[in-house]
């Protein structure tokens, strides 16, 4: 029993650590995100959080720009997560068609991701090399997700709004 409790109080210290982690890095990037969608925008009345994502609402329920910090990578996302997995299949598919028009306008290729096994679809670009463990990537995840949670306001959402 004492080799039980000594794991389980490991793994709780690792999560905790994850948790303060985590929250550590939204400290720091929430306020360039935040600036980057100006003072009423999309992160406006987003707090720190202790899990890997953020997000950011567009004033259409269920759908969102979303920031993912892991430690590999760093993402943004616009998601298409209502409780209605057809509703979410057919506006990825409305957005799905303009795919040239966004990609041209971003100057990049996007992951598209229907998402067809679950409920949720979304669009994203992945930052590779970054690690939520290195204080040393954090301004550049920070500028990351401000500017393409930015570019995808701008460009994406006028397609989902339309």
């Amino acid at each position: 029993m004492p080799i039980a409790a000594a794991l389980m109080r490991r793994d709780k210290k690792k999560t905790l650590y994850r948790y303060e982690l985590r929250r550590k890095y939204w400290t720091c990037a929430l306020p360039i995100i935040q600036k980057a969608h100006g003072e009423d925008g999309s992160f406006s009345n987003v707090n720190p959080s202790r899990d890997n994502w953020l997000n950011g609402s567009f004033g259409i329920g269920g759908f969102y720009l979303c920031c993912v910090a892991n430690y590999d990578a760093a993402r943004a996302e616009v998601v298409f997560g209502r409780g209605n997995k057809q509703e979410n299949k057919d506006a990825f598919d409305s957005l799905y068609t303009h795919k040239a028009e966004i990609e041209s306008a971003l100057g990049t290729t996007l992951q598209w991701n229907r998402g067809d096994d679950i409920k949720s679809s979304k669009v994203f670009i992945q930052l590779n090399n970054v690690s939520i463990e290195n204080e040393t990537d954090w301004l550049q995840m920070a500028n990351f997700h401000a500017d393409w949670t930015k570019k995808f306001y701008d460009v994406i959402v006028p397609f989902i709004k339309g």
